[in-house]
């Protein structure tokens, strides 16, 4: 019961922890306000630190919302694929076109326009 009583009391009333402090310190006011200057000191880094923390963190959310999600990225690249293949069939019905009109004016023949159709980009259903 005794042991229960020293640990509820006070560090300020334990005897071992003020004898440490005034070998540590001095008796006098002059070691604690030391100790206090020190404390100070580091408060005042820590508040630098944190300050420095919170122009870290706005960064990093100014990043955060200018950053391209991976969805929206395979979506656009999507949407440019398909808008590429619409303007390549586009072109291709055109040169099907000006080969068969080459070849009713008889500016090539059937042979060339087989040997055109190989190597056609998009095949001819036709």
């Amino acid at each position: 019961m005794a042991k229960e009583n020293k640990e509820q009391s006070s560090v300020m009333e334990d005897e071992e922890f003020i004898e440490f402090l005034e070998n540590k310190f001095g008796k006098n006011e002059e070691g604690f306000e030391k100790v206090e200057e020190k404390f100070e000191k580091v408060e005042e880094r820590f508040e630098k630190v944190e300050e420095r923390f919170e122009r870290v963190d706005e960064r990093l959310n100014r990043i955060e919302n200018q950053m391209v999600t991976k969805d929206y990225l395979d979506d656009k690249i999507e949407d440019l694929r398909g808008d590429l293949i619409l303007k390549l069939k586009k072109e291709d019905e055109k040169f099907n076109l000006l080969v068969e009109v080459l070849l009713d004016k008889k500016v090539v023949s059937k042979k060339d326009v087989a040997r055109i159709d190989a190597i056609a980009v998009f095949p001819n259903l036709k």
